[in-house]
């Protein structure tokens, strides 16, 4: 199921990082984040953001492309993410799916002129897919 999705985030994602590598579309992804979440930018003030963009990248990219090919692993692994980012008091999913929705964008943006209407529809399916896990992880951990 889903092996047509598969195929277009990956071909997405390889087509991106070539173009733009990792830490900027890391940064890219920060940037769509903090605007729609500016109150956030205390949870990473000690954080070198340029060191740790393209290693924030590949978890939330790892997250959602496991979201669709594995989603049951996928909710497994977010289990450990909420309580990891429970010790920096951040217990709200929001946050979780608004790094989501920044991925998707950063990865729209950067394919901006070579994006068609069925990476669209497969990256907003991954998308929800990945939010449902969020929702079915926090859930399991209880909060």
């Amino acid at each position: 199921m889903f092996e047509e999705h598969q195929k277009t985030l990956a071909t997405s994602l390889e087509k991106a990082i070539e173009k733009n590598g990792k830490q900027a579309l890391g940064i890219s992804m920060f940037d769509h984040f903090f605007m729609r979440f500016p109150e956030a930018r205390k949870f990473f003030e000690d954080t070198c953001l340029a060191d740790f963009a393209d290693v924030k990248f590949r978890l939330i990219s790892d997250h959602i492309v496991d979201s669709v090919a594995h989603p049951d692993y996928a909710t497994y692994n977010l289990i450990s993410e909420i309580y990891r980012h429970r010790y920096f008091d951040v217990h709200d999913a929001d946050y979780f799916y608004g790094f989501v929705d920044a991925l998707c964008e950063a990865i729209n943006d950067a394919l901006k002129e070579q994006w068609t209407p069925l990476q669209d529809e497969h990256w907003n399916e991954a998308r929800l897919a990945a939010k449902a896990a969020i929702q079915q992880a926090f859930r399991e951990a209880g909060d």
